[in-house]
């Protein structure tokens, strides 16, 4: 029986989902603009840019350094891998054409873990804007974190796939008995003919 693109699906929102975060681990998560003084006073505007491993920084026209930041990248990448392994629960789940309860649970469970490291790691980056009157902070997202939202969406997408099919559950091929219903052949290919009981003198 040919398999439509919905059974393929989930295996699409997965890869997607792992790519996506492993990728965002060594893109920018967040820029951040401090301007130092204001007015007549400026003396320029520093800019701090985080990602999963470093924060690099330096003002406008000016060679920039970097420094380690906190290892957000670490998350991200045992993220990813509970997402990978959930692949690989996906897929066997897609070629047997048999729903599988772990494969349903750890597809759960890869995006509620996504979903937590991504809450920290946007709690941990975003600070609330600062205006002292001398000092002032602007954050903004940058690609990975915007990567991170999309990986989010696509492990909760392949999540509720996995429970809108009961486990357990298979395709009507997959049955011997609903596959030769409409058949006299048996699944053996050979047919058998059976003769009523009667006298055995008579034969």
């Amino acid at each position: 029986m040919p398999r439509s693109f919905r059974d393929f699906l989930p295996i699409v929102l997965v890869t997607l989902a792992a790519v996506a975060t492993l990728a965002a681990g060594f893109l920018p998560l967040f820029s951040t603009e401090q301007v130092l003084g204001r007015g007549d006073d400026s003396r320029g505007v520093l800019r701090y840019t985080q990602s999963g491993w470093s924060t690099v920084f330096g003002l406008p026209g000016e060679d920039s350094g970097s420094q380690p930041s906190e290892p957000l990248g670490v998350a991200l990448l045992v993220a990813a891998l509970v997402l990978l392994v959930a692949l690989v629960f996906v897929i066997r789940q897609v070629v047997t054409g048999r729903a599988s309860a772990a494969a349903r649970g750890v597809t759960l469970g890869g995006a509620a873990f996504l979903a937590g490291v991504v809450l920290a790691t946007a709690m941990a980056g975003i600070p609330a804007p600062v205006d002292t009157g001398r000092l002032r902070f602007e954050t903004s997202l940058e690609a990975g974190m915007w990567l991170l939202f999309l990986a989010v969406v696509a492990a909760a997408a392949a999540a509720v796939l996995g429970y809108l099919t009961p486990a357990g559950a298979g395709p009507a091929w997959a049955d011997p008995g609903t596959a030769y219903a409409d058949t006299p052949t048996p699944p053996s290919g050979i047919a058998i003919t059976v003769l009523p009981p009667g006298d055995p003198a008579a034969r």
